[in-house]
């Protein structure tokens, strides 16, 4: 095939390139909450690793998502209000600011956008309740905080923010995103009740209202037990209305030597002891009580199926044939299978099939003058019977003669006579 027009033939080839190079699989970490999240990735690798990055543990901290209202009706129809909250350990645990940078990205979005009432605030102790009656939906504005869901009062303290730079973008229904070098977040000041956690050993950090699905990632300073020397600094994120556990990276291994039965995520960390130790170091096996911790018992053939290599001492039980692996048969030539190729014997030798078995006796009825061996199978009782034809009861069938014939059936038959009885049926005449 050749082609006359050159355009032609190349609107052709991009047609059949334009979609190859549409083709974006790339293959990555897709989870926003891992340390190596791939913003570029759109297949999931496996390769998601939680425990690496600073901050990847929470001590403690985590993320609840709490629904507040599912809207059916009015200008909120169709969509969700979520209110997040920081959980905390202790109920004297203060948290101090959400925050982001270049090098700890925050994120809060989502598919659609954010609802955002044209009297509220982007913080909600901006917020003033006396307005719900006239304005109802400013109730389920869309804002951040820290503790306060209304105007601050006595032993409280207002939201602040260093800069309003990610502020704009959010109050046009848009995302939060704090990730520049300078970095921003809303904080208080420590000392606050606004920020403790209390009784409920939550704090209130944000609200929003969408008609999509939110999902973020924020980053968390957190001053434990409200001791502002004592920091913790921590990242959580969210999916839609599922939160965030507290995360503990450490060995998850019940049988390494520093299990962690508090950690949630395992971190390559776990120890192991020695073979035949103990993680203190001791001996776990010495059969012989010599103080030498080196005795196990076992097979200690390679070539068998069961082979232990850390085995010692042989324990006669290795087994050559389970595995497939060898030449299994039967090794004893007196048998009927007997396999001389056979290099292990597998049980299954036949000293039967191949013998001539039956009855030797001559004078059992189903004597065989072919067996060479007696197999118990001699009978007496099927070939007796009456071998005199003459008799009543002739068994022409009978090989051995049991004195049973029977006479008493011969007399005279013919009806002319005086004698005649119709009980004879062989007649007594020669």
């Amino acid at each position: 095939m050749s082609f006359k027009n050159p355009l032609l033939l190349i609107l052709i080839l991009g047609a059949l390139t334009f979609p190859m190079l549409g083709q974006t699989d790339v293959p990555g970490c897709t989870d926003f909450a891992a340390c190596n999240y791939d913003a570029d990735a759109d297949v999931d690798d496996g390769s998601c690793d939680y425990c690496s990055c600073p901050g990847a543990e929470t001590d403690g901290y985590g993320l609840d998502v709490e629904i507040v209202a599912e809207h059916t009706d009015g200008d909120l129809a169709g969509m969700t209000t979520y209110r997040y909250y920081v959980t905390t350990p202790h109920d004297d645990d203060f948290v101090s600011s959400v925050y982001g940078d270049q090098d700890n990205p925050l994120y809060v979005g989502t598919t659609t956008s954010f609802y955002q009432n044209a009297v509220g605030s982007h913080f909600g102790s901006n917020i003033n309740p006396a307005f719900f009656p006239f304005f109802p939906e400013l109730e389920y504005d869309s804002w951040v905080t820290i503790g306060l869901d209304q105007t601050a009062e006595e032993g409280e303290s207002a939201i602040s923010t260093p800069s309003t730079d990610w502020v704009n973008q959010f109050e046009e229904g848009g995302a939060i995103e704090i990730n520049d070098e300078v970095g921003s977040a809303w904080y208080i000041t420590n000392g606050s009740s606004n920020g403790v956690s209390g009784d409920d050993f939550r704090v209130l950090i944000m609200q929003l209202t969408t008609d999509g699905t939110p999902s973020g990632t924020i980053h968390v300073q957190l001053f434990n037990n409200g001791v502002g020397a004592d920091e913790s600094r921590v990242t959580l994120s969210f999916d839609g209305s599922t939160g965030y556990d507290e995360v503990v990276c450490g060995c998850t291994d019940s049988s390494a030597c520093n299990y962690d039965n508090s950690a949630t995520l395992d971190n390559s960390s776990c120890e192991f002891p020695e073979p035949l130790y103990d993680c203190d170091g001791n001996c776990l096996l010495d059969v012989n009580g010599d103080g030498i911790c080196e005795e196990v018992i076992g097979c200690t053939d390679s070539a068998a199926c069961n082979y232990d290599g850390s085995a010692t001492q042989d324990s006669g039980s290795c087994e050559y044939c389970s595995c497939g692996i060898n030449a299994c048969g039967c090794t004893v030539n007196l048998a009927c299978n007997y396999d001389p190729d056979a290099q292990y014997n597998d049980g299954t030798c036949d000293f039967v099939s191949c013998l001539a078995l039956g009855c030797t006796d001559s004078t059992a009825c189903n004597y065989d003058p072919d067996a060479e061996f007696e197999d118990g199978s001699c009978d007496y009782l099927s070939c007796l019977g009456c071998m005199d034809a003459q008799a009543c009861n002739y068994d022409a069938e009978a090989t051995i003669d049991n004195d049973s014939c029977d006479y008493s059936c011969i007399g005279c038959i013919d009806t002319a006579a005086c004698n005649y009885s119709s009980d004879y049926t062989i007649s007594d005449e020669e």
